[in-house]
């Protein structure tokens, strides 16, 4: 048995199951808090039954785009780090190349890697680390840095239109940086920023043309599935 298979039997072990169900647990009751309070406001703010109903449809079909690239990212991660570790991380942060590059630099600073026969247990726990204090650096920006942003937004808003104008602003630059750091590592990376990118946009027109708004809704899924697909078909 390799020192990798013997740290695999670790991380899936009985230990890990349980400090990671916690860790799950919490990201389902903090998401049953957002949809109580949600629900609360909901009269408040003139919001009806139906709206908050296709709310959720459409905020449930919009994961299962970006959930695909995660699943198929986390079978790899689930084969070297284990279950437990992975469906934890993901759940938290949900970002697989994040969690696939912060394992492979903690492993790398112990002079091995993710996938080696001669992944140890000391391997292991570098990973973890390097995974975990990335991802307190993430919840720390948040914590320190939303609610003034929020208080900005809000004293520019009620004197203009600007808040609006900041908040998409600050959206279509962190979503191009990535898009564009992306595309530019590979062409078929580039392709699948063009595919989905054209997708999107194909969908949202058949969906007013043809007034079908499930198309509507599906458009984010079906726009990274023919992305995967052409992609798959590059040889």
């Amino acid at each position: 048995m390799t020192a990798h298979q013997q740290t695999l039997q670790l991380a899936n072990g009985p230990a890990m199951w349980l400090f990671c169900i916690l860790t799950i647990g919490l990201v389902f009751f903090q998401a049953w808090i957002f949809l109580r309070t949600g629900r609360q406001y909901a009269s408040v703010c003139n919001v009806t039954r139906l709206d908050v109903k296709r709310s959720l449809r459409a905020g449930t079909i919009s994961t299962l785009g970006p959930a695909l690239s995660i699943f198929v990212v986390g079978l790899g991660l689930i084969a070297n780090l284990g279950s437990p570790l992975t469906l934890a991380r993901l759940s938290v942060v949900g970002n697989a190349a994040y969690e696939a590059s912060a394992a492979e630099m903690g492993a790398l600073a112990t002079g091995t890697s993710i996938n080696s026969a001669d992944y140890t247990m000391v391997a292991f726990t570098a990973s973890v680390w390097v995974m975990n204090l990335g991802g307190i650096c993430m919840l720390l920006s948040t914590l320190f840095f939303l609610k003034p942003l929020d208080r900005l937004t809000k004293a520019i808003s009620h004197k203009t239109h600007k808040g609006l104008l900041i908040g998409l602003s600050a959206s279509l630059a962190s979503f191009g940086y990535f898009v564009v750091d992306y595309a530019d590592r590979d062409i078929r990376n580039l392709v699948a920023a063009v595919i989905g990118f054209l997708g999107v946009r194909i969908f949202y027109h058949l969906s007013a043309r043809t007034k079908a708004k499930w198309l509507k809704e599906w458009a984010l899924a079906l726009s990274i599935l023919a992305a995967v697909i052409v992609v798959m078909l590059i040889p």
